[in-house]
């Protein structure tokens, strides 16, 4: 799958130092666990930011999701638990993953949203340029901190699978103080995280091609 310009992502680097400054605050009783960000919306495809704004999947995020579902059977991994954001575009790709696993989803919790970015969502993100906080929008701050909280509220058991959002996933990988690539913030792309000798890593799970 390859990754395409996530317009939720324009603060990026805002998050990051979010999520070190809390990082020492931040604390799993688990050593792994799994992640997925939501299947393609049309308006990733557009460049759109979302935030808030409950848009669904387009055909190719539930392809997509359909996908990774059958890349965590072909690496024969099942997760025990599925956790998703209450967003219908997370929402609908857990549905889907956990039907192709013969589960249900756990939960949907609306702490595992995206960022609401006020004003702006909505529109195209190549049509802005911001510096601080967009009118109205919910503080770089507080939205790593409302990550933090629900991960650690919801990561207590092994094999817990989270869906969520591109910014959740950039919020999680800053309080594990680990780096992301463009290739896992990709929709759809199961990630596996493991603590190894005290320190976090987030892995892509070998794709099915990979496996045979």
């Amino acid at each position: 799958m390859t990754a395409l310009q996530d317009a939720d992502a324009r603060n990026i680097d805002k998050v990051t130092a979010a999520g070190r400054r809390l990082a020492g605050n931040f604390e799993l009783p688990i050593s792994s666990f799994f992640f997925l960000r939501h299947g393609r919306t049309s308006a990733n495809h557009q460049g759109i930011i979302q935030g808030h704004k409950d848009v669904p999947l387009d055909e190719v995020g539930r392809a997509q999701a359909l996908q990774a579902a059958e890349w965590l059977l072909a690496a024969g991994l099942r997760p025990r638990r599925i956790i998703s954001s209450d967003l219908s575009r997370a929402a609908e790709t857990a549905r889907i993953l956990a039907r192709r696993l013969s589960m249900k989803v756990t939960d949907y919790d609306p702490e595992l949203r995206e960022r609401h970015f006020g004003l702006i969502q909505g529109i195209k993100a190549s049509q802005l340029v911001w510096e601080e906080d967009p009118p109205g929008a919910e503080s770089v701050e507080d939205f790593v901190r409302r990550c933090a909280l629900a991960l650690e509220r919801h990561l207590t058991e092994p094999d817990t699978l989270i869906v969520a959002h591109g910014g959740v996933l950039r919020a999680l990988a800053a309080l594990l103080e680990q780096p992301l690539s463009a290739a896992e913030r990709a929709n759809a792309t199961p990630l596996f995280v493991k603590r190894e000798d005290k320190l976090w890593r987030i892995r892509i799970i070998p794709e099915p091609e990979a496996l045979t």
